[in-house]
């Protein structure tokens, strides 16, 4: 440990007992990442101020573009295998950015190359459905779920592969929508609307296998992933969910069965409609396949696969960091006012976790979420920076029950009760620091 120099002969140096570590080995297995970088964006945004370090990296993608759109799995250095869930982490970082920094230069950067890209995946569809195209490593769906690692030859089959791109690949036309609206161009807008309309129909359609009640396949990243996209019709939904449930709860023991953006989706997915108590029963394993079984086995960075095969030092499961502020602490950009110009603080009461605490400092200061249940009473100490808001959701049997400073929510300073939503009463506050107490 000491200092490090780039060299072009490394022999002189290893004669001298120094560590020599290659260029050529940092370029293959270091020179850029793939698809993983997606999976951590939310924790990392709220743990760190990363906003020029992925303004930088969102250049380096754009900058591998092709001319016909499409890019490379790995940036800045093109290598490596992938699929649409590798580049289209463009848009995914680029609208995440935006929510948490709230500057539209970043959208105004990234649009061009982002509708480019979408547009390449729609010249691979025919009637509305994406086909497998490239090669082996140039189309894979959810990277190493469990017992489908490297270390097998248990790949999923192509229609998985082509059903779980496609919803992805959705997804993609929904955040362009979303840019687009942003930023005023009504035509792109409509023409969205008018893809996605088709897409989820036909991409339904194609892969839902009616006897069974799923998309062919019964893992949690192929019930998830039709959800999150809007491809399962309203009136199947809540069927699909049981069959999510009942994965999670009696096939696979509490257990997750998902990979790279499967587990990050599924995480992201459970918490928007408040099924933390999923999620938190997928995080309290120790035993395989789980984050407390890597902690078992003795890791102290995240591994690649659950089993530990290959890399012990990989970005493929980072996505846990996540839900301990989104989800626990319930620090959420609000999309109606990015950059936490207003904060939704909605926590999640889940499993027989006692208290948290919890801050992020956005662009407008140090924003707090702190809570304690002891019992059926629930405190809750929050803090809004200046010139800026919160939707705070507040866990109680009822909005009579809820106090802010020991006088009634409604009626204290800064407060505006808004709704019952959820087993939560919901207020808008301003500015300062409050301290919500009620009952469950």
């Amino acid at each position: 440990i000491g200092d490090f120099f780039v060299v072009e002969d490394a022999a002189e140096f290893a004669e001298a007992g120094c560590v020599v570590v290659f260029r050529v080995a940092a370029l293959e297995h270091g020179g850029g990442v793939s698809g993983d970088g997606q999976v951590a964006v939310e924790g990392f945004m709220t743990s760190f101020g990363a906003y020029g370090f992925y303004r930088k990296w969102l250049m380096d993608w754009r900058i591998r573009q092709g001319a016909d759109g499409s890019m490379p799995h790995v940036a800045p250095f093109a290598m490596g295998g992938g699929g649409p869930g590798c580049p289209g982490l463009l848009s995914a970082i680029t609208w995440r950015h935006y929510l948490y920094y709230g500057d539209k230069r970043v959208l105004e950067e990234n649009y061009d190359a982002i509708r480019r890209f979408v547009d390449n995946l729609e010249s691979r569809s025919k009637d509305g459905v994406m086909r497998a195209y490239g090669g082996r490593w140039d189309f894979i769906g959810d990277w190493v779920p469990p017992e489908r690692g490297m270390d097998t030859n248990n790949w999923p089959g192509l229609p998985a592969a082509e059903f779980f791109n496609n919803c992805y690949r959705i997804q993609q036309l929904e955040i362009l929508k979303n840019i687009a609206s942003i930023l005023g161009k009504k035509d792109e807008v409509e023409r969205c609307d008018s893809r996605l309309a088709t897409a989820r129909a036909a991409v339904h359609a194609a892969f839902f296998d009616k006897a069974a009640g799923n998309y062919g396949i019964d893992e949690q990243a192929y019930y998830v992933m039709p959800l999150l996209a809007g491809v399962t019709p309203e009136a199947e939904r809540p069927a699909l969910l049981q069959k999510l449930e009942k994965n999670i709860l009696e096939k696979n023991k509490g257990h997750l069965d998902t990979g790279m953006l499967g587990t990050y989706f599924m995480m992201e997915h459970l918490r928007a409609i408040g099924r933390n108590d999923l999620v938190f029963e997928m995080f309290n394993k120790t035993t395989y396949p789980s984050w407390g079984y890597m902690l078992e086995q003795g890791a102290t960075t995240l591994w690649e696969q659950w089993n530990g095969f290959w890399s012990h030092i990989h970005s493929c499961f980072t996505s846990p960091d996540n839900w301990f502020y989104q989800g626990l602490a319930g620090i959420q950009a609000d999309p109606a006012a990015p950059g936490f110009k207003n904060t939704i603080i909605k926590p999640a009461l889940a499993g027989d976790v006692t208290w948290v605490k919890s801050h992020h400092i956005s662009p407008y200061g140090r924003i707090v979420s702190n809570w304690k249940r002891e019992g059926e009473k629930l405190t809750m100490d929050v803090t809004v920076p200046p010139n800026a808001t919160a939707t705070v959701f507040v866990p109680a049997k009822d909005a009579a029950s809820v106090t802010e400073s020991g006088k009634p929510a409604g009626e204290a300073e800064g407060v505006k009760f808004l709704r019952m939503e959820n087993n939560a009463a919901v207020y808008a506050v301003g500015s300062g620091n409050y301290q919500f107490q009620s009952q469950l």
